[in-house]
């Protein structure tokens, strides 16, 4: 941060400063900005617990403050115009300020690459240059659907006749002469029996 220039300062920019030079400390944060492109990512508790250093100096000229500490020195300072952030600079110790420093910085990276994305204006245009209206839906296969129809158009079907077979009759016939006969035999004992 103490070695920009001024031509640093004319384009967008992600500076750092050394916040955590010596490790973490226990901190309260003051003031903040509600910024969620930059401090969704951040636990703000865990911040608190392992706060870096704030920034030593006055801001560079359009930087604003987005998060403070309690006595109002700032720890994250952001510019609007051309886009710029200030973060303490990322800690290499393998432990949780590790962690802390690394979403912090990489979240103000994303930030500052993904504003100001600015989609082309989707036209096609034929060969004397006139914009071709509608040549999104040229593959656009779709037909609109007709009215759907009147119930009074459905028909039953009939059903041709069937011819029923006639085995389940006969045999059913044999059930019943094989039960006569066997209620004979029995109702033949009884009577002999008496």
């Amino acid at each position: 941060l103490a070695d920009l220039g001024a031509g640093d300062l004319a384009r967008p920019l992600l500076a750092v400063y050394p916040g955590w030079p010596n490790g973490g400390q226990a901190g309260r944060i003051g003031a903040f900005i509600q910024d969620p492109m930059l401090l969704a990512a951040v636990n703000l508790d865990a911040f608190e617990s392992d706060a870096p250093r704030p920034q030593i100096g006055p801001l560079p000229p359009g930087f604003t403050p987005v998060l403070t500490d309690d006595t109002g020195a700032v720890f994250i300072a952001r510019r609007l115009n051309p886009p710029g952030l200030i973060v303490p600079a990322p800690l290499r110790d393998g432990g949780e300020i590790e962690a802390l420093s690394m979403t912090l910085f990489f979240t103000a990276l994303a930030d500052l690459v993904g504003r100001g994305i600015v989609l082309p204006a989707m036209e096609w245009r034929d060969v004397k240059g006139q914009i071709i209206e509608g040549a999104t839906l040229e593959s656009d296969t779709a037909r609109p659907l007709d009215a759907a129809p009147t119930i009074d158009l459905i028909t039953p079907r009939t059903m041709p006749a069937q011819d029923v077979p006639v085995w389940p009759l006969l045999a059913l016939i044999a059930l019943a002469a094989l039960m006569a006969e066997r209620a004979l035999l029995i109702w033949r004992e009884v009577r002999h029996a008496l």
